[in-house]
Parts: C-alpha cells; structure tokens; sequence
C-alpha cells in the first residue's frame, strides 16, 4: 500500500469516526429531549422512570434538575407514593431552595400525609419566597383562616 493509500484510508477512517460520534451525540441529545417531555407527561408511570432517567443522566443543569425532581414529586403524589414524593420535593429544595411551587408542593404532601406541623411550615415559607405571587396567600389564607 502506498504512502497516498494509506492517507487516504486513514482519512476516511477519521471521518467515518468522527461522523458516528456526531451522529450519536445528536441522537442520545434528542433522546434526553424526548425523556424529558416524558418525564412532564400526565401518565404517573412513565414520567416516574423518564425522571429518573434524566436524573441518572447526569446531564442537567441545576434548574432543570430541581424541576425534574419536581415533577417525579409530583407524578408520586399522583401514585400515592407520598414519603418518596417528599424525598424528591427535598432534593428539589436542596438544589433551588428560593422556588416556592416546590416547598409548597412538599407542603401538600406533608398536609396529606396528616404531617401538619411540616405543611403549615411548608405553606408559611412559600408565602414567604412569593410575596409578589397572591395565588400562594390566598391559598394559604383559604386552607388556614377558620
């Protein structure tokens, strides 16, 4: 094989491998894309397993993370599942603690589950992250005033 053969099929084998990392990279992003949409779903089930495939991904960002807990909280809270739905409103407050919808969602399954103590404390502290949101307030002020 001459110098020029060699070239040339080294060439190609470069390309062909830099082709199929391009073309996976774009298949495996749309796939995270998709496990997302999943994990925003109405069906409790499948969003429960494509949250926690974009959690064991390892490929969000903070923001997005906190929000993916979230929904699996919330598609456990659908489920019945309310101790592991407390755990993911956790993990969610850990990573974003200023976001009231998540510290009043683990407020409402602390309310369910008779934890009262908990959800009256959940309840005043989203009041207090959404001073400007009057929705939180006037739940508050519904569930509370006798």
């Amino acid at each position: 094989m001459s110098g020029i053969d060699r070239h040339v099929l080294k060439t190609r084998i470069i390309f062909s491998a830099v082709l199929f990392i391009m073309v996976n990279a774009a298949a495996h992003a749309q796939t995270l894309e998709q496990t997302l949409a999943r994990c925003e779903g109405n069906d409790a089930d499948a969003a429960i397993i494509a949250c926690t495939a974009a959690i064991q991904s390892g490929r969000l960002p903070l923001p997005a993370l906190a929000a993916v807990y979230s929904n699996r909280g919330g598609a456990r809270m659908k489920k019945q599942s309310y101790d592991l739905a407390i755990a993911d409103f956790d993990q969610a407050i850990m990573i974003d603690p200023a976001n009231a919808t998540n510290v009043h969602n683990r407020g409402f399954a602390f309310e369910t589950t008779g934890k009262l103590d908990d959800a009256l404390r959940d309840y005043s502290r989203a009041i207090e992250l959404s001073v400007n949101d009057r929705g939180f307030g006037y739940t508050f002020q519904y569930c509370f005033t006798p």
